[in-house]
């Protein structure tokens, strides 16, 4: 137990996937086309009140299937005071966002994170960082291998790499 009756959450020391692992039918398909629609949810483009707006509707659309999909109650926020036009787009600015279990919510912050998004839903499905982060992972890479490809490890997690 750390301080204040908290466990300490144990990081894998870097990125890990499964290539084995299965997933609820549809998500896949579904994530597919979720990239794919108007808003583009994954090419954040330039900052604009408005455009996080539009990226976190679709996030609520995501959350919506994924909680079918999987069974869950649990809400999503966007903390809007974290997204701003220092924080949008820029890689792991999105590594402030949350599960709450004791309000059963995922807040998302910085810039908004298909894999941050994927993680804290792991969260809210009851499990640890280790868990989480090979879940959310395996998910992204089985949708979207080349950008998976594309990405840079940082610690646990997988980001853009910056030119």
């Amino acid at each position: 137990m750390g301080t204040g009756g908290f466990k300490m959450a144990i990081y894998p020391k870097t990125p890990i996937t499964d290539d084995t692992m299965t997933f609820k039918e549809g998500v896949i398909p579904f994530l597919r086309v979720w990239v794919k629609q108007e808003a583009k949810p994954l090419r954040l483009g330039a900052y604009s009140l408005q455009r996080s707006i539009d990226v976190f509707n679709c996030y609520i659309q995501l959350h919506a299937f994924m909680c079918a999909s999987y069974g869950l109650k649990t809400t999503i926020e966007m903390q809007i005071q974290s997204i701003n036009k220092d924080t949008w787009g820029k890689p792991l600015s999105s590594g402030s966002s949350y599960y709450d279990s004791h309000r059963n919510v995922i807040v998302l912050c910085g810039s908004l994170s298909l894999i941050t998004y994927l993680h804290e839903f792991a969260h809210a499905r009851g499990w640890d960082e280790i868990k989480a982060v090979r879940w959310s992972l395996s998910l992204f890479k089985r949708c979207f291998p080349k950008m998976y490809a594309a990405l840079g490890d940082y610690q646990h997690c997988k980001k853009r790499k910056v030119e």
